[in-house]
Order: C-alpha cells, then sequence, then structure tokens
C-alpha cells in the first residue's frame, strides 16, 4: 500500500492525473487516497524531525565542549608543568 501511496504521489507530482492511472487498480479510491494522504504526512513529519535533530545536535555542541578540543590544551600545560 505505501508503494502504491508513494506512485501515486509520483505521479501527481510528475503532472499526470494519478487518479486516471490508477482508476484500473483493484483498491478502493477512497482507501488509496486516505493512505496517500497518512504517506504523505509520514514523509512531512521525518522532514520536520530531521530538522529539529539538526538544530538540536548544534545547540549541543554549543552546551558539550567537544573532548578532543579539551585534551589538546590540557597537554601543553601537563608537559609545563613537568
Amino acid at each position: 500500500m505505501v508503494a502504491y501511496a508513494a506512485a501515486y504521489i509520483s505521479c501527481r507530482d510528475a503532472g499526470y492525473n494519478a487518479e486516471q492511472v490508477f482508476a484500473t487498480v483493484n483498491i478502493k479510491k477512497e482507501l488509496l487516497l486516505k493512505i496517500v494522504g497518512e504517506f504523505q504526512e509520514a514523509v512531512e513529519d521525518e522532514k520536520r524531525l530531521y530538522g529539529v535533530q539538526a538544530s538540536a545536535l548544534e545547540k549541543l555542541e554549543d552546551i558539550i565542549p567537544d573532548a578532543s578540543a579539551a585534551e589538546a590544551e590540557a597537554a601543553p600545560t601537563a608537559s609545563a608543568e613537568k
């Protein structure tokens, strides 16, 4: 069903009359359109989550310092103390 939804959206986005293309498919139109809507919603949610994740990772880098940079700063001070 997801494959049908993806194909339906692809046909529609390419400028084809998706309803006409899928008129011969043995699936009720209402069911297909419901699945298309749910599939599109899931894709949009996924895009939104990736955006939130990228933003969160940037903020996390600001909050938590890079461990390798801290080690590099500590190494010269340790050798100077000897």
